[in-house]
């Protein structure tokens, strides 16, 4: 009978351990709602002399966010996040046999409700941050792009052959430290 006390107890007081000293649960989440694939199609003397915009009021790349901690007891825990973005290559590709762009023709924004901008930011080939935010719940993302066009921090493509540009970018959601 004392055993059976003595496991009980261990047992007891290892659930407790548990309880108090588990970890919380994680949740970071992004899905594409639309505009997985952003074309940049430089098909005219037009777009090769003033570039190629991409707005968000056209609600072409949406993104839904979703950063949430939860304690051991079930509640949210307040947590700060931010969005990041990068490209897969060191260049935009052409799918010709023509050279690709530099990074710096294209730049990116992102806006939504409940979601601080860090506004125009080049792409590059490391995380660039274009969004911070606090929300628990999920959050929908917009992003715009330009590509070419002489501002906002972009390169111009004047010069450059025609063509179907593309870039692969990689999208992070991270916790602030």
């Amino acid at each position: 009978m004392r055993c059976l006390k003595c496991v009980f107890l261990l047992i007891s007081l290892s659930v407790c351990y548990n309880c108090i000293y588990s970890q919380n649960d994680t949740l970071a989440k992004i899905t594409i709602l639309s505009g997985g694939s952003v074309n940049f199609h430089f098909n005219s003397y037009k777009k090769i002399n003033e570039g190629i915009d991409v707005p968000y009021i056209n609600g072409w790349t949406r993104l839904r966010t979703q950063y949430k901690v939860t304690d051991n007891l079930g509640n949210n825990v307040p947590t700060n996040w931010i969005l990041s973005v990068r490209s897969a290559t060191n260049t935009i590709v052409h799918d010709g046999t023509g050279v690709g762009l530099d990074l710096a023709t294209v730049s990116i924004r992102a806006e939504g409700t409940n979601v601080v901008s860090t506004g125009w930011q080049q792409i590059g080939y490391t995380n660039q941050v274009i969004a911070e935010g606090s929300v628990n719940n999920a959050v929908v993302v917009t992003i715009s792009y330009v590509c070419g066009t002489a501002s906002p921090m972009c390169t111009s493509v004047k010069g450059q052959n025609p063509g179907f540009y593309f870039s692969d970018l990689i999208f992070t959601l991270t916790k602030v430290p």
